[in-house]
């Protein structure tokens, strides 16, 4: 089914018109006609089943068939991702709105790409994993910030952070997740991992260092691996 992005309030019977560019991508890209049923995500839980009863050049009204309105999932998930080579950005905000995450923290370290931050991009990435996936819910994406900043802006608030770390004294990930909590965060370094201060300062923060298993992973799938480990263990 296609899905659009839509954040006015709506009832079952009304009649709402999509405008501007998700109406462009509707008719444009995806050649939607009258009687075609739409979805209508506003990234807060809603989902809105609807028909498509009109098109106009710009324009196009649908009415209201169910309105669904969804719960977050019980146990809060924020990836807190080393920025990786250009690119490769992408596929991790893609894949987090797919598994479910709830906030994103793009992460400058000392071994990571530096690069001008790029929020309203990377929110429109997201945008459009949520209406490929279907997920409700629309993850926050945070400016980037140091490694020093993210140990001062309050992780103290989530219950467990998890520290994905490639020495051989890392803990083991299904023992970190034995004891339920309502929040993780997951940090995931960039290629050549952390540096060697930013690990000892995070783990004296309280990050539980944990092995994500024998082999080395590229950036991008130790950040996919995590979160599809965290997502399965949480799930209902």
């Amino acid at each position: 089914m296609h899905r659009c992005f839509y954040t006015e309030p709506v009832e079952s019977g009304a009649e709402p018109t999509i405008e501007g560019e998700e109406a462009r991508h509707l008719m444009q890209s995806l050649r939607v006609r009258v009687g075609e049923m739409v979805e209508l995500l506003n990234g807060q839980g809603r989902r809105v089943r609807a028909e498509i009863i009109h098109c106009e050049r710009r324009s196009l009204r649908c009415r209201v068939l169910a309105v669904d309105e969804l719960p977050r999932p019980a146990v809060s998930i924020m990836l807190v991702q080393a920025l990786p080579k250009s690119g490769k950005f992408d596929l991790v905000l893609q894949k987090a709105v797919e598994l479910g995450v709830d906030g994103i923290l793009p992460l400058i370290s000392d071994h990571a790409i530096r690069r001008a931050d790029k929020p309203q991009r990377w929110q429109a990435v997201c945008l459009s994993a949520m209406k490929q996936s279907g997920n409700p819910w629309l993850p926050v994406v945070y400016p980037a910030i140091d490694v020093e900043g993210f140990i001062r802006s309050g992780a103290s608030d989530i219950e467990r952070v998890l520290l994905a770390d490639l020495n051989a004294d890392a803990g083991s990930l299904k023992r970190a997740l034995e004891t339920p909590v309502s929040s993780i965060a997951c940090l995931v370094g960039p290629e050549g991992d952390f540096s060697r201060k930013e690990l000892a300062s995070l783990r004296e923060a309280g990050a539980i260092p944990v092995s994500l298993g024998a082999h080395v992973m590229r950036s991008e799938t130790a950040a996919i691996f995590l979160m599809s480990v965290l997502r399965y263990e949480n799930s209902a």
